[in-house]
């Protein structure tokens, strides 16, 4: 049968696999010693129904319990940023908080009808459709490690609807707006809010940005993968002139800092540095319904806008897929109606004629122009 043990400070099970060969698992840097026992029973269950043949005896722990256990080892353990990791437990939290209201402790309590009631109750409080599909891919996740642990036998989430997805059109200042919001911003930040939009970052990577990051011969920063930055794989932005000229700006001023932007204070900056600023800005000058995030929207809005395709904007914007980059697609049909008024039958017929020479005859008759 299974066997736990701790070992330099760390709890481990040995049992055997389906070969009957011994083997030892880890059970977390967090786990304690009813997390063991727990991760014990598990596989004393599956040697039984291996030896008698018999129904996988399930662990028995409250709902409530596991995903506290899922939260604090599960979670903890996963390879993620901070911020998607305090997300994710957060959504447990919640999850928590409303099955004990509920008074669903069980794991046999726990029906599709209950799971659909905390979903309806999330949508009229008012929470957005992105939050709820969230929140319905954790519940499915967090069964699914249940069941596979024998803490429930099927996942009642399964069958749960995904809310649809409401496609919004994103907020992008007007360049009067932007204009403005240039001309009245204080530094380091107006610097900031020009960064960007010029290049479409996000502020967890401008923040993030280090002077080993550029490459000033070929015009482009690497995006790393780090905690603050949402991106899995190191990326390249390129620099147009403007947003070169700034970060050649910030050398000259001999902030040599390892980091390339920094706080009125001359610290690494954070998220709640460019938000509360920019927020404070906004107010005073009533402008409504943007956060630095806007900046991002903005300089994909006016590339469209500009005739820019949409599959340009999609690599500038470092998306994954074009459907990504399709909510700015609405914004391409002005650009194309002021690109068809470009098109004029006068001024093809009023335009002066050359003379063809023979050789130029040749071809425009063989195209079938003359």
């Amino acid at each position: 049968m299974a066997t736990k043990f701790k070992s330099d400070g760390r709890w481990y099970v040995k049992y055997k696999d389906i070969d009957g060969v011994w083997k030892k698992i880890a059970c977390g840097h967090n786990a304690n010693a009813s997390d063991a026992e727990a991760i014990r029973k598990t596989y004393d269950a599956q040697e039984l129904n291996r030896r008698h043949n018999a129904p996988i005896r399930l662990v028995e722990m409250s709902v409530i319990d596991a995903m506290k256990k899922y939260r604090d080892v599960v979670l903890s353990s996963e390879e993620k940023t901070f911020s998607s990791i305090k997300r994710e437990k957060a959504e447990l939290n919640n999850f928590i908080e409303y099955f004990e209201t509920q008074n669903i402790t069980s794991f046999e309590s726990v029906t599709n009808d209950a799971i659909i009631g905390y979903m309806n109750s999330r949508r009229q409080a008012g929470f957005s459709t992105k939050t709820r599909r969230e929140e319905r891919r954790m519940l499915r996740r967090f069964f699914n490690w249940a069941v596979k642990n024998n803490f429930c036998s099927m996942n009642p989430a399964m069958e749960l609807p995904l809310p649809k997805l409401e496609t919004k059109k994103p907020r992008y200042f007007s360049e009067e707006e932007l204009s403005t919001i240039f001309e009245e911003a204080i530094e380091p930040y107006r610097t900031i809010f020009k960064f960007l939009y010029l290049t479409g970052l996000r502020t967890g990577e401008l923040r993030n940005l280090e002077w080993s990051d550029l490459n000033e011969r070929q015009r482009y920063i690497t995006i790393r993968v780090t905690d603050g930055n949402k991106t899995k794989r190191e990326e390249i932005v390129q620099l147009n002139s403007d947003a070169l000229e700034i970060i050649q700006a910030r050398k000259k001023a001999g902030e040599h800092d390892t980091y390339i932007f920094l706080n009125a204070e001359g610290n690494q900056l954070d998220n709640d540095n460019i938000y509360r600023n920019l927020k404070r800005l906004l107010k005073r000058l009533r402008i409504f319904r943007a956060s630095p995030h806007t900046f991002r929207h903005t300089c994909a809005s006016h590339l469209v806008i500009r005739g820019v395709s949409i599959y340009a904007v999609k690599d500038i914007l470092r998306h994954r897929s074009v459907k990504e980059t399709e909510i700015y697609a609405h914004l391409s049909v002005s650009a194309a109606r002021n690109a068809v008024e470009m098109l004029s039958v006068n001024s093809v017929e009023t335009q002066k004629k050359e003379p063809l020479t023979k050789g130029a005859r040749y071809f425009a008759t063989f195209d079938g122009a003359v």
